[in-house]
Formats: C-alpha cells, sequence, structure tokens
C-alpha cells in the first residue's frame, strides 16, 4: 500500500459508525445542523411533487425540538454539579490548575469537553503532545470522525492517522487579511526503531505532502510509545461502541419528520378560505373581514368560510406525543433517580445492582481514560504515574428537603441530638458548602448575632441600581 492509500484510507470500524456519529451530532446541534443544506433532505425527505419553494418552507415550517442536546446538556451538568476528585502527584495538580489545551482550557474543563463528546458520539481520542521548544505537555482533543485510522499489533497500537483542521491567516497583495481552514492529516507511528514519530501531510494540487516531521523526546530520549488514549463511551479501546444516544437521536428525527408533516397540514387547512356561489364574474371574493364590505348583486348568492374539521390531524398529534414521552423515557433512563422510600438492604442491593446507568458506565470510561493520559503526561515529565480520577457520581443533584430540615432542627431544639448531630446530619444532606466545618458555621453565626441591630434600632436599606433600567432593588 503507497503513502497516499495509508494515510487516507478509513479503519472498517470507522466506516461502520461514522454516519451515526454525524447523525448524533447534528441533533446535539440542534436544528441548523439538521436543516442545513448539506443534511436537509437526509433529515426530511421531499413530499411527492414538491419543488423549489415548497420544499423550503415545508422544511421553514417544521420545528426540531432539541432533546438530545438537552439531554447530553443536563447529564453533564449532573456529573459536574461537584468537580472531579484526583488523587496524583502535585506537580500534576498544578500543572492540572493552568492551561492544559490549546482552547485556553483547564484539566477541569477538558475533562468535561471529554464527557460531553462521549454523551454525544461515543467516542474521543486524547494525545498528550509538546512543543519542540520543550515546556509542559498539553492535550489534543480529537472528535470521533477525525480518528480516521488505527493499526494494532500484540504490543499495542503502533499507528494512528488524525485529521485536523488548523486556520491559516495572511495578507493579501491588497492588504486584506484573510483567514481560511486547512486539512491536513497527522500520522502517528512506532517507526522501525521503534521510536515515536509523528509525520504531518497536506494535500496540494492533488498530491499528498510532507510538510513535517517531528520526533518527540522526554529530556532528548526518544518516546517507545504512542501517547494517544482512546475513550469509549463502554471502554477504552480503540474499536468503535454505538453512540450511547443513538436511539434517541433516530426517534428525534423522526419526531422533526412528523412536525414538518403537522406543520404542513395547518398551514393548508386551518386557515379558514372564503367561498361564494352564484356571484357574477365581477364579485369574486378575495377576503372576507369586517374592513372588506361587499356587495352581492344577486340575492340567490350564498357566501360561506371553507374550514377544516375533521379528525385527521388527531393521528399526527398522537405520533408525536407518544414519540416526546419515548425520548423523555430514553433520556431518563441514563440515570436512574434513587427512591426514597425504605426499603430493605437486600431490596436496595438487588435494585442498585440491576440499575446501573448508561452514565455511570461512562464515567467509568471517562476516568479511565483520564487516568491514561495523565499517566502520559507524567511519564513525559518525570513524575509519579500514580494517579486516580473520580467523577462525581451523584446524578440526582436532589437537594435537601425542607421536613428533613425541620425535622433535624426540631430534634435539635428539643435536646434530642447534639448541634454536632444536627451539623452532621445537615451536611448530609448538602445543606451546607462542602468545605463548611461545624466550627466554621458556629463562628459565622456568631457574627452574624453580634451584627444584629439593638432592639428599636432601625436597619438601614441599601438601594442598588440595576444597569439597564431606573428599577432598584432594596438589600
Amino acid at each position: 500500500m503507497n503513502t497516499d492509500d495509508a494515510i487516507l484510507s478509513l479503519h472498517p470500524s470507522y466506516k461502520d459508525r461514522h454516519i451515526q456519529w454525524i447523525t448524533c451530532r447534528d441533533t446535539y446541534d440542534g436544528e441548523r445542523a439538521i436543516k442545513a443544506i448539506e443534511h436537509r433532505e437526509q433529515y426530511l425527505p421531499r413530499l411527492g411533487g414538491q419543488e423549489g419553494r415548497d420544499y423550503e418552507n415545508y422544511i421553514a415550517r417544521a420545528v426540531f425540538h432539541p432533546v438530545v442536546g438537552t439531554v447530553i446538556n443536563g447529564r453533564v451538568g449532573q456529573v459536574f454539579y461537584k468537580s472531579p476528585q484526583f488523587e496524583m502527584d502535585n506537580n500534576i495538580i498544578d500543572w492540572g490548575n493552568g492551561e492544559v489545551t490549546k482552547l485556553r482550557q483547564n484539566l477541569n474543563g477538558a475533562i468535561k469537553t471529554i464527557l460531553k463528546e462521549v454523551l454525544a458520539v461515543g467516542r474521543v481520542g486524547v494525545l498528550v503532545d509538546m512543543n519542540r521548544e520543550g515546556g509542559e505537555p498539553y492535550l489534543c482533543i480529537y472528535k470521533a470522525e477525525d480518528i480516521t485510522n488505527w493499526y494494532q499489533e500484540d504490543d499495542g497500537i503502533t499507528h494512528i492517522t488524525l485529521c485536523e483542521y488548523p486556520v491559516e491567516s495572511r495578507i493579501e497583495d491588497d492588504g486584506k487579511y484573510v483567514s481560511e481552514i486547512v486539512k491536513q492529516y497527522r500520522h502517528l507511528m512506532i517507526n522501525d526503531e521503534g521510536r515515536y514519530s509523528q509525520i504531518v501531510y497536506r494535500m496540494v494540487e492533488g498530491d499528498l505532502l510532507v510538510v513535517d516531521e517531528i520526533e518527540p523526546t522526554q529530556n532528548g530520549v526518544p518516546l517507545d510509545f504512542i501517547p494517544f488514549t482512546f475513550i469509549n463511551s463502554a471502554d477504552i479501546s480503540p474499536m468503535c461502541d454505538k453512540p450511547p444516544l443513538l436511539d434517541l437521536a433516530t426517534l428525534n428525527i423522526s419526531h422533526f419528520r412528523n412536525s414538518a408533516d403537522y406543520e404542513q397540514v395547518l398551514h393548508m387547512l386551518a386557515v379558514p378560505t372564503p367561498y361564494g356561489t352564484g356571484l357574477d364574474d365581477d364579485e369574486a371574493l378575495d377576503t372576507l373581514g369586517p374592513l372588506n364590505f361587499k356587495a352581492i348583486r344577486n340575492e340567490n348568492a350564498k357566501l360561506g368560510l371553507l374550514e377544516f374539521t375533521g379528525a385527521g390531524t388527531e393521528s399526527l398529534k398522537e405520533a408525536m406525543a407518544e414519540k416526546m414521552s419515548v425520548m423523555a423515557s430514553i433520556g431518563g433512563s441514563l440515570v436512574q433517580k434513587q427512591r426514597r422510600q425504605v426499603e430493605s438492604a437486600e431490596t436496595a442491593r438487588i435494585r442498585t445492582a440491576s440499575e446501573t446507568s448508561a452514565l455511570e458506565t461512562i464515567c467509568d470510561t471517562v476516568e479511565q481514560g483520564s487516568e491514561q493520559f495523565l499517566g502520559h503526561v507524567a511519564h513525559w515529565m518525570g513524575w509519579n504515574d500514580d494517579i486516580e480520577v473520580t467523577l462525581n457520581r451523584d446524578f440526582t443533584n436532589e437537594r435537601w428537603d425542607p421536613a428533613d430540615i425541620k425535622a433535624i432542627t426540631e430534634a435539635e431544639q428539643m435536646g434530642v441530638i447534639s448541634k454536632e448531630t444536627a451539623f452532621y446530619q445537615r451536611k448530609l444532606l448538602e445543606f451546607y458548602p462542602d468545605d463548611r466545618t461545624f466550627e466554621d458555621e458556629q463562628e459565622m453565626i456568631e457574627m452574624r448575632v453580634g451584627s444584629l441591630p439593638d432592639e428599636g434600632e432601625s436597619i438601614p436599606v441599601t438601594e442598588t441600581f440595576d444597569d439597564d433600567s431606573d428599577q432598584y432593588r432594596a438589600n
């Protein structure tokens, strides 16, 4: 196989999943992507005989509900309701607090992007790289669609081809500042000498040309592995998983098609159409209404409005409602809420085992992948590579129940439990910030009591004005 074929060819697993990734990503991006010219007829085929403006109006009236995007953003918000926890070398912690990607994200931001990609399409890749001049490593996050090929031998991955789209800027002869996106291929490989190297290719006038060659080193010593991590929805292997929300995305598109038909029916039938019988030629009715006087000479003429009165639209409405209900069920099944009722320990054990959610599995793989690429960072810098990453598993985002707080407070006031125990119970309900201690809370209460005005003393009111109006709030 020549170089062009090796770089431009696609892995069979990639070809098997690519159209699914596009579908999931478009439904995540929402109506703009679904109605884009290059995809619109794939998601909403033309009706028989529809041409030109008729189809443009047909697709314009259709409503796409952003179910997939809402589910993904909601689940990411649930996981990152609490920040990830890290047990690792302080050097890596300091590195992670800085800018670890070219987009100037810190480590938390990079992991959030990774989680969102895995939820959206079920796959993402992370390359640990470093500038030629040295310095600290940084993370390059690649979408599933941009990891086009790979080759695995018994001792690991030896070739990976990545698609990149850098933006290049230049000043033209006429002084105009021009920026354009160029496509290039970055080929990662273990060469014949067992050393990790990168070759960058670009297509120039139909020929694939080498534009850069790099051999990364650690303190001058070549690496003997490719510092790239595959992260899927179920594992961190190179092979591609089914996108976790593919079924939801497919149903979201089906609902969109129903919406197009429903809106088309409303457009065609919902607006009453005036009609008349027995009219003279010059008495044709264009419109009716209180501001349009009509003089009818023929006393036997009949006037009226054609209106749709049947139940033909009900089937479409019912289909849309049913699909929306199923979408809500699929979106919710990513995470199972904990039951609040009392249950035996055995019942709880069986329920917990049977309700292990897809979201928890995804969190597991994101943790594993994060530990792997952080291990690559540690190896490159000579830091301790004993690393543990833990994502939040409290997916329900449930807050404390006022009834529970009231019961704890009453028990404290009655002397049934101590102040310390009451504080501990409220802490379990997440009533206080994570880092708040009993002593901190008591000190704040004492400060608050000490700052209250004496009896009969007035309380000052501060007026703060809103920038965009002359209304004000009393604080």
